[in-house]
């Protein structure tokens, strides 16, 4: 069931309208998708399947980072507290730690690994630096009611019952704490965006939105699972959109997904922009079609010297 409670901007479509297209996008796939939308200006929300359990993929790497930073607040660590990497600690999947010599890192350093790179062995060194019982008592007072961190690595699958899970509404309200600043520090919340902004994998929310729009956000990827949670700013206003997805057997089909819900989304709070960009993009693409054309037939047909 689709659950509207949301008040838009100006620049934002019909809230009955925005209700029927997620609906009319999301009919078929029942519990595979879940979505919350937050309208920070409001604070109301939009959600389907919002407080579903998904399994968490990398996505969980958000409550290890708060926790992290809520922690040095609270000055039980400092984040220049120096951290050792050893050859058994690298684990394999997403990150540059698992190819990198045994070193020691910041704890501050290791959180933007965690986050930008999706660093799975940064993951690990600051999970059990923080121990699960901390970080789960910190996902309790964060108010993620479903949030339950059992596996350190973040990548133990599912079915499994040592795997992550978490709710779209919950990862979507852990947003709208930091970027309200609520329990967190200037600074602390400052590093947080600013880590979520330089994250490297684009493929989900942010991929059909015009390439210079500000998205602070975390993708979660497991065999089966494709998640993602952002942060996205707009000139229509600020919103936060969490897309889980589980149980496609082709990857691309969830990731498109997600594009789906992304862009009719931003469409609502920026009418017209996703065409506009998608002409421009259209146009970029001839135009460096004629000029590989042509640097072709300059290789097969060189010209001669006079």
């Amino acid at each position: 069931m689709l659950v509207l409670a949301l008040g838009l901007g100006a620049q934002a479509a019909d809230p009955i309208r925005l209700q029927g297209g997620l609906r009319q996008l999301l009919a078929r796939y029942g519990d595979q998708v879940g979505v919350v939308l937050i309208d920070i200006r409001s604070g109301r929300s939009i959600s389907q399947n919002g407080d579903l359990p998904f399994p968490a993929a990398s996505v969980i790497k958000l409550p290890i980072m708060a926790a992290t930073f809520k922690e040095a607040e609270n000055r039980k660590l400092s984040l220049e507290d120096r951290i050792a990497m050893t050859e058994n600690k690298k684990l394999p999947g997403s990150g540059v730690l698992q190819w990198l010599k045994p070193n020691t890192y910041t704890i501050w350093n290791l959180t933007r690994m965690m986050i930008s790179l999706s660093d799975n062995t940064a993951t690990l060194l600051l999970s059990e630096k923080l121990g699960l019982p901390k970080l789960n008592e910190y996902c309790q007072a964060f108010g993620l009611r479903y949030t339950i961190i059992k596996d350190r690595t973040t990548l133990v699958e599912p079915p499994s019952p040592e795997a992550n899970y978490t709710t779209p509404q919950d990862m979507a309200r852990l947003l709208l704490k930091i970027y309200c600043r609520d329990g967190f520090a200037d600074q602390s919340v400052k590093d947080m965006l600013a880590f979520m902004e330089n994250q490297r994998y684009r493929w989900g929310i942010c991929r059909p939105l015009p390439w210079r729009t500000k998205i602070a956000n975390k993708t979660g990827n497991l065999d089966g699972v494709l998640n993602d949670v952002g942060i996205v700013f707009t000139p229509g206003g600020d919103y936060i959109l969490s897309v889980f997805t589980r149980g496609f057997p082709k990857k691309r089909e969830a990731r498109e997904i997600i594009n789906a819900v992304s862009a009719y989304v931003y469409e609502a709070y920026q009418p017209g922009k996703i065409a506009v960009e998608e002409q421009k993009a259209k146009m970029r693409a001839k135009k460096n079609a004629k000029k590989r054309s042509y640097r072709r037939n300059q290789r097969r047909y060189p010209r001669r010297r006079k």
